[in-house]
């Protein structure tokens, strides 16, 4: 799902939701760094940094809860691409303007 897809009041808890785990990915030194070398790196050390950020913010966008949400390499690579797909997303972490 794009953030897009969620309208009105939904729309508003969801970005809610998403803030404190983006937030605490732009905090980690790690993903920072990796930041500067583009989407690909930051999505790498986003997930091998904060896996516990990017369940719930993958939880979150597919409408679950983070213990909800069943994670294998599968869909993990599935959400990870459709987070390229999101520019609304990309601008929440700062990866597109």
């Amino acid at each position: 799902m794009k953030l897009s897809d969620f309208k009105g009041e939904e729309g508003m808890k969801v970005v809610g939701k998403l803030l404190i785990p983006a937030g605490k990915l732009v905090a980690n030194k790690a993903v920072v760094k990796a930041y500067s070398k583009g989407l690909v790196h930051f999505l790498s050390a986003a997930l091998e940094n904060c896996p516990n950020e990017m369940r719930e913010i993958f939880a979150i966008v597919n409408g679950k809860e983070p213990e909800e949400y069943e994670v294998n390499g599968e869909t993990v690579l599935i959400d990870a691409l459709e987070l390229f797909e999101d520019s609304a997303l990309l601008r929440l972490f700062g990866l597109q303007s």
